[in-house]
């Protein structure tokens, strides 16, 4: 069990991408608190809302000690926080992929895929692995999605007709060959492109080809959701902590009630 714990502890650094900031900058929560800073300083410190609050809660004036947060504090919190998770969806919405915004999960990716029967998906897919090379070759960036894409083109050649077959098996051994030099022959990579459109009924039809499809789409899913990784965590850094020091008046609040509430 704790050697379990340890490896789930050690494995939250990689957790730490675009999904998770999508996750917070998503919620009603972050949205509404984001709109603090740009309704105003003079707002949320003007003396009517002090007396607006105080009115409702009436825990500040209950107690002799109002907490452990003094007013002024309470307020400074609230802005502080609300001006850090701001900062933080300002690089998310600058920064993260639109695949991560459009598709938080990569179940929501293949499955709008195949849904629409959209190759564009699949294509836009096959290009994130590779980087086009000054000398006509394609260097392989993302070795995850290249090994989804050969695994697709093999389970292509026991779906399509019998007079391709030959040809993709030759393609699948000639992008596995590949697979350990980092980079693959830019005729190699069109054809892979153009056997996989031309066969597209193939690849969102037959039961057969659909994990291969899945597996591809999710490695894409994952290298877009880890790219530009410090500014993911910056994002994140930004609005965790925005959301933590904005809740600690509520922290406060809590204590009091609770206080109130058992004669503490």
């Amino acid at each position: 069990m704790i050697a379990t714990l340890w490896a789930n502890l050690a494995a939250l650094p990689s957790k730490v991408d675009w999904r998770l900031a999508d996750t917070l900058y998503r919620s009603r929560f972050a949205q509404a608190v984001s709109l603090i800073p740009i309704l105003g300083y003079v707002l949320i410190y003007s003396n009517a809302t002090r007396h607006l609050v105080e009115d409702l809660l009436k825990f500040d004036l209950a107690l002799p000690s109002g907490g452990f947060l003094a007013w002024n504090t309470k307020l400074n919190l609230l802005y502080g926080g609300s001006l850090l998770i701001l900062a933080g969806w300002i690089v998310f919405q600058l920064f993260c992929p639109s695949l991560v915004k459009n598709f938080p999960r990569s179940h929501d990716l293949w499955r709008h895929a195949i849904q629409i029967m959209s190759f564009r998906i699949v294509d836009d897919a096959i290009d994130a692995a590779f980087k086009q090379k000054q000398d006509g070759s394609a260097e392989v960036v993302s070795p995850e999605i290249y090994r989804r894409l050969v695994d697709l083109v093999a389970s292509l050649k026991d779906a399509v007709e019998h007079n391709f077959r030959d040809r993709l098996s030759k393609l699948a051994s000639a992008l596995e060959r590949s697979l350990g030099q980092g980079s693959i022959d830019k005729q190699h990579f069109e054809d892979a492109k153009n056997y996989l459109s031309l066969n597209r009924f193939f690849i969102f039809e037959k039961i057969e080809m659909r994990d291969s499809l899945t597996a591809l789409l999710s490695a894409h899913h994952e290298h877009e959701a880890k790219s530009a990784l410090w500014l993911a965590r910056a994002s994140n850094l930004l609005g965790w902590t925005g959301a933590f020091v904005f809740a600690l008046p509520s922290l406060d609040v809590g204590i009091q009630a609770t206080r109130l509430l058992f004669r503490i």
